[in-house]
């Protein structure tokens, strides 16, 4: 599409291989991914601009492959929202892949889960299109990250929390149960709240 933004790692070499590997010709990629040949021809001969993120996702549909695979490595220091970026992922993405919920992928890409079980990083690799040595790096790295932070609390009534606990009890076990219980360890009660209870103890 004219004026999209070309997608950042495209590696022209890549889309060459990946087509030889595929035993498909420019031509054949270009009927399935809907494009003329001329652009697959161009593409990987890496003159010209690189392709719109909906282009590099026809020509990756069309070899069957994800879309990371004909990106460039991505840098050592990248983080998970880096590595999901640059395979043009969102979190739904992700997380409908995993068989996940967004809120668990959400936490496990900022480090505020702090187990990475490695079925989940060897799909994350896949996914993102480099080794898993480099998802548990990144992993690790913004678990770090949170614990370098002052911890959050919230402040919440006895009323409030309470009724947070209820549905922390009554939550099937899973990826939102995992996330309440998560903010129900980060409660606090209000100043209030701790007033009223020195009120009902002294009253008792």
């Amino acid at each position: 599409m004219p004026g999209s933004k070309a997608v950042d790692g495209f590696s022209a070499a890549l889309l060459a291989q990946q087509r030889k590997d595929a035993g498909k010709t420019q031509k054949q990629v270009a009927e399935a991914a809907g494009l003329p040949r001329q652009m697959v021809t161009r593409l990987e001969s890496g003159k010209g601009p690189g392709p719109s993120a909906e282009t590099l996702g026809k020509l990756a549909q069309a070899l069957g492959i994800p879309v990371a695979a004909l990106l460039e490595p991505a840098p050592p220091q990248a983080d998970l929202r880096q590595l999901r970026s640059r395979a043009q992922l969102t979190q739904d993405d992700v997380a409908a892949a995993l068989g996940r919920g967004r809120s668990w992928y959400g936490m496990l890409e900022t480090g505020r889960i702090q187990d990475l079980p490695e079925a989940v990083a060897s799909d994350l690799a896949h996914l993102f299109g480099t080794a898993i040595g480099s998802v548990t790096a990144a992993h690790q790295a913004a678990v770090t990250r949170v614990g370098a932070q002052p911890a959050l609390r919230l402040t919440l009534s006895v009323e409030e929390v309470a009724a947070l606990r209820r549905l922390v009890e009554t939550a099937p076990p899973g990826p939102d149960k995992d996330l309440l219980t998560a903010r129900l360890g980060r409660t606090d009660r209000s100043p209030s709240s701790d007033t009223a209870d020195g009120d009902e103890a002294a009253a008792t």
